[in-house]
């Protein structure tokens, strides 16, 4: 029985590591990399030629509080692309006026203007974003989001010379308020569901990439149809990493340590909820089967461990109140649930710092974190499959009801 119970112990463990096997990060720029052909074999072109020609467009709604760190470390970079482009989705605290501010490094504003019937906001703003672009590479970075190095422009194009296609990554976390550490499940998940980082997962075959950064050349882009193509999604990297897909543009994806950060919701707990619910259940639908299993796999270990954990402290206090010894209840039970338990917080802790910063306390009382993301996913489904619809920033998003 010991030896069964074990065993499973280790499976179900071993499936929090398999699903996120590795994550690779944009790489430092290299000395002389300046100088050597891109994937496509093109000679001598520098990867300053390539900044001058790169558009970066941010679709931005209502984001004055956030907008400002990212223009901040664009202006910190150490080269500037040939553009910068804010779209200004009607908002109403002065976030276009925010971004005129800093139109001493190339920040250009314009009105996104009344959005045609069937387009989400932020693809449409996308769309009027690559109508003004003028580089021959777009990249599309959200208002939340922050360059961490003076060279982060540089690797991302370092990065791309290399692989071509679609390159996407999913910026590191930064968490300051508490309840921002109820967004750690929500993380893992998103990397997981990608297809790009399990045991089994190859580059250039991710199944879905991420919104909040993604480079792509405008040629690619056009072939694909661009945002107007997806411009009824509410998710729509996915949407854009499957156009790839079909059109055989490899879609690699990495990690944001040490290239581009995001503090998610600042907003509170209200804009958290609002923005994971909206994500979560049509994210779902693309996990392979392989994932979903081994998703289970896991979950399952998890829920285990915290339910063994609530019984030993359970029996524990009912131990001391009748003035019984523990020692039947931790010998060897409890020390081995104990153990397990351990371990969850320590794959749980290992993993989130992997994406983000978030505290130890975190990995530590992972159950709640757990609770919270099945309620919340279960209220996502219901709002996805069942109501049809989602809220955003103030606007309701109809999603489609299919036939």
């Amino acid at each position: 029985m010991l030896h069964v119970f074990l065993w499973s112990a280790a499976a179900y463990w071993a499936a929090g590591f398999f699903l996120l096997w590795r994550i690779p990060k944009i790489g430092r720029l290299e000395k002389g990399e300046e100088a050597f052909a891109d994937r496509a074999g093109n000679e001598g072109r520098t990867i300053e030629a390539d900044l001058n020609r790169l558009s970066v467009v941010i679709p931005a709604r209502n984001e004055a509080g956030t907008l400002p760190f990212l223009l901040d470390s664009l202006r910190k970079q150490e080269k500037l692309p040939l553009e910068i482009i804010v779209v200004d989705d009607q908002s109403i605290d002065g976030t276009g006026d925010l971004a005129r501010g800093f139109s001493d490094v190339g920040v250009r504003v314009i009105d996104s203007g009344e959005r045609p019937e069937g387009w989400t906001g932020k693809n449409w703003s996308c769309h009027r974003g690559t109508m003004e672009a003028r580089g021959d590479f777009l990249l599309f970075l959200d208002a939340d989001t922050s360059l961490t190095a003076p060279d982060s422009l540089q690797r991302l194009l370092q990065e791309y010379r290399r692989r071509g296609g679609l390159l996407s990554v999913q910026p590191s976390h930064r968490v300051h308020a508490l309840y921002e550490q109820l967004s750690g499940f929500f993380n893992l998940i998103v990397m997981i569901g990608s297809g790009a980082f399990s045991q089994w997962s190859r580059p250039g075959e991710a199944a879905g990439c991420f919104g909040p950064c993604i480079l792509i050349d405008r040629e690619d882009y056009r072939s694909i149809g661009g945002h107007e193509a997806v411009r009824a999604e509410v998710v729509d990297d996915l949407a854009l990493c499957r156009l790839c897909r079909q059109a055989g543009i490899g879609v690699y994806c990495y990690g944001g340590r040490e290239t581009i950060s995001f503090r998610m919701y600042p907003g509170g707990i209200g804009s958290l909820v609002e923005g994971w619910t909206k994500n979560m259940a049509v994210g779902a639908s693309l996990a392979d089967l392989r994932t979903i299993i081994l998703l289970v796999v896991w979950f399952t270990g998890i829920s285990n461990a915290a339910l063994m954990m609530a019984a030993l402290t359970k029996y524990t206090a009912h131990a001391a109140q009748t003035l019984q010894g523990a020692g039947a209840v931790w010998f060897p039970w409890g020390l081995i649930v104990l153990a397990v338990y351990a371990l969850y917080v320590l794959q749980v802790f290992i993993q989130l710092r992997r994406v983000g910063s978030f505290h130890f306390a975190a990995a530590l009382f992972f159950p709640l974190l757990f609770l919270f993301f099945v309620g919340i996913f279960i209220y996502s489904v219901v709002r996805v499959k069942v109501l049809h619809s989602v809220t955003w920033k103030g606007r309701a998003i109809e999603i489609g009801r299919g036939e």
